[in-house]
This record gives structure tokens, sequence and C-alpha cells, in this order.
């Protein structure tokens, strides 16, 4: 099987301190333009790799699933088994799948079961505690699975 080169943006010194962070749940708050939701990118598209499983990134609306769709798809085109634009799923060869969710419809994940989860501009996402205890948090039982939410102040 030939070797595949995975060029990812290289994290500034406070991106690493938060990639490297290994517990469980992290909410993380930054100014504008730190760089979180590269980062966050990053994280669920290298435990895609190294832990096959289903991992979710959540935006707050339908809008701001087009532009983490577009990067995954060009992050992972090498790595990708097949695509699911109506349902925004990539199927991985080693058989993780990355699904996009958008807060206004996080009902969608009901069911689901995931080893990790981005929650994306979590404080602008509105009722966050019921998407939350309600929706999120369930899906990561089945798979101890960790979650980053990710905020601007």
């Amino acid at each position: 099987m030939p070797t595949i080169t995975l060029t990812l943006p290289k994290p500034h010194a406070c991106q690493r301190q938060i990639a490297d962070c290994q517990v469980r749940f992290v909410v993380v708050g930054c100014g504008r333009r730190f760089g979180k939701s590269i980062v966050g990118r990053s994280k669920i598209i290298l435990s895609a790799l190294e832990r096959p499983a289903p991992y979710a990134i959540v935006v707050p609306t339908y809008f701001d699933t087009l532009q983490t769709w577009e990067y995954l798809v060009d992050k992972l085109q090498l790595l990708t088994r097949q695509v699911a634009k109506s349902v925004y799923r990539i199927e991985l060869v080693n058989g993780s799948t990355v699904s996009l969710f958008s807060a206004d419809a996080v009902d969608r994940m009901r069911g689901s079961a995931f080893a990790g989860v981005l929650i994306d501009e979590a404080a602008v996402i509105a009722n966050l505690d019921y998407t939350w205890t309600r929706v999120i948090m369930p899906t990561l039982a089945d798979l101890s699975g960790w979650c980053w939410f990710l905020s601007s102040f």
C-alpha cells in the first residue's frame, strides 16, 4: 500500500497546548483569529486516523457547515472511501467516519455513537445546555468519547 502524506497546519505554541491536552472534555475560549477551528479540525482528523470510529463536528448553523465540509473534503481526499454530501459524512479508508451537524438540526445525532465530537463556536449555539446534555453527551457514552468545546469569548 502506498504511503500517503497528510499535511495539516502547524500549530503555534498556544494551539499546541490545546492539541496536546489529554483530558476527555476540553473547553477552550479564545479570541478571534486564534485558530480554534483549525486545531479542532486537526484533532478530529488525527483522531479518525489513529482510532477507526465515528466522529462528529457540530457547528452553530447550516451555513457554518459548508466551510467546514469543504475543508474536510479537501484535506481527506486521498484517505476517503466514500463521501455522502447529502448527510455530510465522509468515510475514510480505515473505516472511520467524520460527520457534520448544524446545531439548528442537532437532533439528527440522536441514536448515534461517537468516539469524539468537536463543538465549534459553542457559545453561539442556542440552547447549548439542551444540545449538550440531551443530544451530544449521550452519543459519547458507548465509545467513551471525548468532546472539545471551542468558542470565542
